[in-house]
């Protein structure tokens, strides 16, 4: 079955997506199975404190996403022990359960040296992979000592894994950028198991990825996925280009599969999303509340446009407060039902969560998003008003115009957005991919049944 023609009664919009219905397909279509997820960032770090040990819920989008995700499935998370606390709230081996919302998953830490998290995380994962993949106004930079680390450290997540792996046939969902060698590792160590990478940030076009040296290995270590996701259709456009310029493999662009060394690989768009209904916005006070304290911690009065329209102020009055500190999710809520408009400006993102979680957070249907067009959010929050961000006069009369924008309309184009957050929501997210993933591992399974002429001769079927 093609791609642009799949069956998707089973993951469409007749039924809401929720935890109880992830919990569904995870029992009729993977019989129940244990999902481990890899990523760098620790879904909660623990921190000294003064008096104690503290726990931290990191702001990150990553996070936001899989954390319901992995509840739900009562699975495993492998990631970066990074807390200066994690050591102690764990046992000899990394592991620590986590408890939280009715559910309860293991985290399984794997601690790096100093120089294994500059040479990997903060040399080529960011100063390499991220500009390239960015388009940033930075020159990547590519050091062979980040590459060695880089490699280095995705053996260790590997190894972490295959620690944790409950069968010879495991399902892993590896997060992002940081592993792009270990699907290859994983599928040299479990043949038969199911591994779907999901690439949060942008793939770019063959010609920009031609720039890095180690290309090849990186691509190579990518289709050891089953299945590979990216945010848009135009990402996967892009790596299906990169693929066939630098690689000998074979491309089914009707069906978005690759062939490589013997191992079919599919490509497929999934747009991350947030959970709903989201507890952060749930916990939070009402707007008014929020609003009226935001306001008197920032020194911020009442009659902001006024203020804007008589040239920005008067008198010792702060119209921009700059806030850089680390914010916890219910305080970010509670900015975000305090806005009256929530401005994202990327110059680049693959999706962009500060956008959803805005419109997630705005239950009095008020507010207005500004959202940059070179975000991936855009494309579904059709309901926002969507700027160039290097046009800064536009971007300044687009502002004006969120400022100065009726109720009504704020609340036609609010839960319009609500309603696309909501139908397609987190749940909906790793339940498409975990279906597909389903779907592909019975294909081979039949496959493998078949005798070795015929299956040579037969095409391979994708999800």
């Amino acid at each position: 079955m093609g791609a642009r023609q799949s069956d998707r009664s089973e993951s469409g919009d007749a039924e809401p997506w929720t935890a109880a219905r992830l919990k569904q397909i995870l029992r009729a279509h993977l019989s129940g199975q244990q999902v481990i997820i890899v990523s760098n960032r620790e879904p909660l770090i623990h921190q000294w404190n003064g008096d104690g040990i503290v726990i931290q819920h990191p702001a990150s989008g990553l996070v936001t996403a899989l954390e319901p995700v992995v509840r739900v499935c009562s699975g495993v998370w492998v990631a970066h022990g990074s807390g200066t606390a994690d050591r102690t709230a764990a046992d000899s081996d990394g592991r620590a359960v986590v408890t939280a919302d009715g559910g309860s998953y293991l985290l399984r830490r794997v601690w790096l040296t100093q120089e294994e998290e500059r040479g990997y995380y903060d040399g080529f994962a960011n100063e390499a992979l991220w500009p390239l993949c960015h388009r940033a106004h930075a020159q990547p930079l590519f050091r062979r000592d980040d590459w060695t680390y880089y490699r280095r450290v995705n053996q260790r997540f590997a190894d972490a894994v295959a620690d944790e792996a409950g069968s010879d046939e495991p399902i892993v969902l590896v997060q992002d950028y940081h592993f792009a060698l270990v699907p290859r590792m994983l599928r040299e160590r479990f043949p038969h198991a199911t591994i779907v990478t999901f690439w949060h940030i942008p793939w770019p076009n063959a010609e920009r990825f031609a720039i890095c040296p180690h290309q090849e290995d990186l691509l190579d270590g990518l289709l050891g996925s089953t299945i590979l996701g990216f945010q848009t259709s135009s990402h996967c456009r892009n790596f299906l280009e990169t693929i066939d310029r630098t690689l000998e493999a074979r491309i089914d662009r009707e069906d978005l599969a690759i062939l490589h060394h013997g191992h079919t690989t599919a490509v497929r768009p999934y747009p991350i999303s947030i959970e709903w209904p989201n507890k952060w916005a749930i916990a939070s006070p009402s707007v008014p509340t929020c609003r009226e304290a935001v306001r008197k911690d920032l020194r911020v009065g009442p009659g902001l446009v006024d203020r804007v329209n008589a040239r920005f102020g008067a008198g010792d009055r702060t119209l921009i407060v700059f806030l850089n500190r680390y914010c916890q999710p219910p305080e970010i809520f509670r900015y975000y039902r305090a806005a009256d408009v929530c401005y994202v400006s990327g110059l680049n993102d693959g999706m962009n969560l500060v956008a959803k979680e805005f419109v997630a957070a705005r239950d009095d249907e008020r507010g207005v998003l500004l959202l940059s067009c070179f975000a991936g959010a855009s494309r579904e929050l059709t309901g926002a008003l969507v700027v160039n961000p290097y046009d800064v006069d536009s971007v300044a009369d687009t502002l004006l115009a969120a400022l100065t924008m009726p109720p009504a309309e704020q609340r036609e184009r609010m839960r319009a957005m609500r309603a696309v957050v909501a139908a397609h929501n987190v749940y909906g997210w790793a339940g498409t991919m975990l279906i597909d993933a389903s779907r592909s591992r019975q294909q081979k399974l039949l496959r493998d049944r078949l005798p070795t002429e015929r299956r040579n001769g037969v095409s391979v079927a994708a999800v």
